[in-house]
């Protein structure tokens, strides 16, 4: 940890204290520090970018299947679009609700009460999509996941749209 980032903790801390809460912070990176209850990320530090170019990535590899090589790439792109769009969501709350939580299917069920997301069942079917491609590969799981890619990118294009329009 830099002199500056020290400096940085000091004055958040001593921010903390003129408005008499106690600071909780979580380490992200060695450069910065998060504190919850007391300040939240602005705007400029919430982007929806990095979901919207992996969800573009997974539509176009979507658009182009013709073999199992471009179905294996779809598959592989679903599994970094699901993990960003549970992460946004956990940034989103974070940044809007000061709500934290770590657990993906806690953060499904949150997203459809607040109108994110349509149906919280199908987002478990996701998920459980994602975890079988980390356990097994098999053909038939394969053609599963498949599918569940293809339905998973609109779904995931509805979220993005819905988050735009309550972060304008």
């Amino acid at each position: 940890m830099s002199v500056g980032d020290l400096r940085y903790y000091q004055e958040i801390s001593n921010a903390a204290a003129l408005l008499g809460r106690t600071t909780h912070h979580e380490v992200r990176r060695p450069s910065r520090f998060y504190i919850y209850g007391v300040f939240s990320m602005n705007k400029e530090e919430f982007s929806l970018k990095p979901l919207t170019k992996a969800l573009r990535s997974l539509e176009d590899a979507i658009s182009k299947h013709r073999d199992d090589l471009t179905r294996d790439a779809i598959i592989q792109r679903f599994e970094y679009t699901f993990e960003l769009s549970w992460k946004t969501l956990k940034r989103y709350f974070e940044f809007n609700n000061n709500l934290r939580e770590d657990n993906v299917k806690n953060l499904i069920r949150e997203a459809g009460k607040q109108g994110l997301i349509d149906v919280v069942e199908v987002w478990f079917g996701y998920h459980q999509a994602r975890n079988m491609t980390s356990h097994i590969y098999s053909e038939p799981v394969a053609k599963q996941v498949f599918e569940s890619a293809k339905d998973f990118a609109q779904k995931c294009n509805d979220l993005v749209i819905r988050l735009e329009r309550l972060l304008d």
